[in-house]
């Protein structure tokens, strides 16, 4: 739990500073602002993160009542610490992912196909956890995230055919293969029933 809520804290800013480094050749001006406030993110927040849980800590160690701001720093906090871990760092990776495989799809020749199919996959899981927190878990949206999970496996899977095909099998191809297969299947069960679960609630 510990290394949980140290990296919800430091991934915002991190976040920021990789961003900027991205941006420096086209937009120097702007990277160059969210650089700083990316730097500034990484000092400033971890550090009201530790003053309110020891200033928590202590009163509770005293028995003291905790004041109702700290209270609400605290529930601040944790709500942003969720909407991190569960929402942010995931469509941010899963989006970054996507643009790479959808942008670089055709100098690859051969897998040109299986990128694009995980590259859609991956917009499509990044796009999941915005559209849960938006409008709820509903059969439609365990059904878009099926037919994600589906693309995902199936290009992963092609993939690793591929490379197995061409250069022998090793550890990582059949790892993929397997990878590739229980995404398939697990994707096409949500895409079919939209539910998460053998048994209807």
């Amino acid at each position: 739990m510990a290394t949980t809520r140290l990296f919800s804290v430091l991934v915002a800013g991190a976040l920021l500073l990789a961003v900027g480094a991205a941006l420096a050749n086209p937009w120097p001006f702007l990277a160059g602002v969210l650089a700083v406030c990316g730097l500034l993110l990484l000092v400033a927040w971890p550090a009201f993160c530790i003053v309110v849980e020891i200033r928590t800590t202590r009163r509770r160690k005293r028995g003291l009542d905790i004041s109702p701001r700290l209270t609400a720093a605290q529930r601040a906090i944790a709500a942003i610490q969720a909407v991190t871990m569960l929402i942010l760092l995931p469509t941010i990776v899963l989006g970054g992912l996507a643009a790479y495989c959808l942008l670089t799809a055709d100098e690859d020749t051969g897998q040109g196909v299986f990128k694009i199919a995980v590259g859609t996959g991956s917009l499509l899981l990044a796009a999941v956890p915005l559209l849960f927190f938006a409008h709820g878990r509903s059969p439609f949206m365990l059904r878009l995230a099926g037919v994600g999970v589906a693309l995902f496996g199936a290009g992963g899977l092609g993939a690793a055919a591929l490379g197995d095909r061409d250069g022998g099998a090793g550890g990582g191809e059949l790892v993929m293969l397997v990878a590739g297969l229980v995404m398939i299947c697990a994707g096409a069960w949500l895409a079919v029933t939209g539910r998460n679960r053998w048994r209807r609630d």
